[in-house]
């Protein structure tokens, strides 16, 4: 993906946290 305004931790942790949450629904 692009970097979009130095914002990139921001997404990052976001996308991580959607994972996690993903995750746990699953198990």
């Amino acid at each position: 993906w692009v970097p979009i305004k130095g914002n990139d931790w921001y997404w990052i942790r976001h996308h991580i946290q959607v994972g996690m949450n993903v995750i746990v629904e699953i198990l």
